[in-house]
């Protein structure tokens, strides 16, 4: 059995989940326990997204109850293996750092790591097995490309008007351009995609494109009236202006043929799973992930600006 605690928002909960069906494939685990809710010891208080999409069969959402079980056994399990000062530094969402105590935490069958932009190391471990990763990183994908693009499909039919968007979007070649503001404004690392970048991208994507149209996503209505105000394209240019939760603002931007993404996992999937375009999609993303960081995030087909 798995037990996979959530981090972050919903980009972040794929890779994790990702992870997940890695370790279910080299352990031939039959279920993944997913905490219903973010548990306690995150500091990031988003909402538990995964559950709009068509899982695989063996992954179960955790009651408050089981949650709580599962997450003192993890506890436990963890005092056991690295006693309490690193419990408490976790707790206190300090990073443990030890590469000998790492591996032995995945020994344990405690799924962990200090970088979020690194996977644990897989390995065939007895007994109930424990993530407290990000796993942020193209490694996730390997060998499970299959079994993600149908998990990651949406349960659900859209409501009318997201589908009256799927379907313009649907009618012509669109191209996802993806502009991540909200938090990213307020922290000086994240700041990496500016005006000049994704300018740069619609002149390209232009170039190699027959009569794109470019649909604008980003975090909420007044982060589009921000864009509109201070961002201007020479471009047939479409925002979506919908309250979506995260899960239809996925589907929405996955629908399209072609990608100007953000340093952001969010439009980072919508890129990786579209496949309307085929072996003829286009993405354009950022060099750099990170201010200050030689973080790798890209795949080698994608177009670096």
């Amino acid at each position: 059995m798995i037990h996979m605690m959530t981090r972050g928002g919903l980009g972040n909960q794929m890779f994790q989940y990702a992870l997940a069906l890695q370790i279910q494939k080299i352990n031939k685990d039959k279920t993944i326990w997913i905490d219903g809710e973010l548990h306690p010891l995150s500091i990031d208080k988003r909402k538990q997204s995964l559950y709009h999409f068509a899982l695989t069969p063996e992954t179960k959402i955790c009651s408050r109850l089981h949650a709580f079980w599962l997450i003192t056994c993890f506890v436990v399990r963890l005092l056991l293996t690295t006693g309490t000062r690193s419990v408490i530094e976790l707790i206190r969402y300090r990073r443990l750092r030890d590469a000998s105590l790492l591996e032995k935490l995945v020994n344990n069958g405690l799924y962990y790591t200090a970088d979020p932009y690194s996977v644990p190391v897989i390995k065939a471990v007895p007994g109930m097995k424990h993530i407290y990763a990000y796993a942020q990183s193209p490694d996730v994908l390997k060998g499970i490309e299959a079994e993600l693009q149908a998990a990651f499909t949406v349960a659900t039919q859209p409501s009318e008007q997201n589908q009256c968007v799927l379907d313009e979007i649907n009618s012509c070649n669109a191209v996802c351009l993806h502009i991540r503001r909200g938090d990213y404004s307020l922290y000086p690392q994240y700041q990496v995609c500016d005006e000049t970048y994704y300018a740069n991208a619609v002149k390209r994507a232009k170039e190699v494109l027959q009569n794109p149209v470019f649909y604008v996503f980003s975090n909420k209505q007044e982060d589009i009236e921000w864009i509109k105000t201070n961002y201007h394209f020479d471009a047939d240019i479409r925002y979506v202006e919908l309250d979506n939760p995260d899960y239809e603002e996925l589907r929405l931007m996955q629908g399209c043929r072609h990608f100007i993404i953000s340093n952001s996992t969010f439009s980072w999937w919508a890129a990786v799973l579209s496949s309307k375009a085929g072996d003829e999609k286009k993405v354009w993303a950022p060099k750099r992930w990170f201010n200050g960081s030689d973080v790798k995030m890209t795949l080698d087909t994608w177009t670096l600006l």
